[in-house]
C-alpha cells in the first residue's frame, strides 16, 4: 500500500470514484467509540436511506460498505 505522503484528505464521498484506492477510519463495528482503520479499492459508491456510502474491496478480499456519516478521516490516494 502507498505511504500515507500519497493520500489527500476529503470531507465528503461525492470526490470517490469508482477504481480510486480510499483509505477510512471508521468505528468497530459501525457503533463503537473505537476507530478502526480500512483501506481498498473503491466498488461502489451510491445514496441510500441513510445517506450516502462507499463500498471498499480490501487487500484481503474483504468487501466493507461504509456510510459516509460515521466516517472519521476519509483519504484518497493519489497516484
Amino acid at each position: 500500500m502507498a505511504s500515507i505522503k500519497n493520500f489527500r484528505d476529503l470531507r465528503s464521498t461525492r470526490y470517490i470514484n469508482v477504481g480510486e484506492v480510499v483509505s477510512v477510519n471508521y468505528p468497530k463495528h459501525g457503533k463503537r467509540n473505537v476507530l478502526t482503520k480500512h483501506s481498498g479499492e473503491v466498488v461502489a459508491t451510491g445514496t441510500g436511506p441513510g445517506g450516502r456510502y462507499i463500498t471498499i474491496k480490501g487487500e484481503s478480499g474483504v468487501i466493507r460498505s461504509l456510510s459516509e456519516a460515521k466516517m472519521v478521516k476519509l483519504r484518497k490516494h493519489l497516484a
